[in-house]
């Protein structure tokens, strides 16, 4: 990481966790949260980017949204959760790209 992403990442050090909302995400809503069932309703063109090294949603969730999503793409970044700080130049660059593509059938 560079000085701009350590900064940002730096700026949270002020502020205070709510254990409370903690507990909250790690014993209640991460057990029961999944969309999975729901993109296969998803019909715009999708970009999957995901980070290599992420432990969060890294590319074996990546794999489940680009199986449930018809024609989605996936990029896969040398980074870990935050890949658009840790790879901010890769990942403008993957969505720029995703966005210039055009479709065949919209030509």
């Amino acid at each position: 990481m560079g000085e701009t992403e350590l900064a940002y990442i730096e700026s949270w050090r002020g502020d205070r966790l709510n254990a409370d909302a903690g507990r909250l995400l790690g014993d209640e809503i991460l057990e029961t949260f999944d969309l999975r069932p729901g993109l296969s309703r998803i019909t715009a063109r999708t970009l999957v980017v995901v980070g290599e090294h992420d432990l969060i949603a890294g590319p074996v969730c990546g794999a489940d949204i680009l199986a449930g999503i018809s024609g989605a793409e996936v990029v896969t970044l040398p980074a870990g959760h935050f890949v658009f700080i840790e790879c901010p130049d890769a990942f403008r660059d993957a969505a720029l790209g995703f966005l210039e593509k055009v479709p065949s059938d919209q030509t």
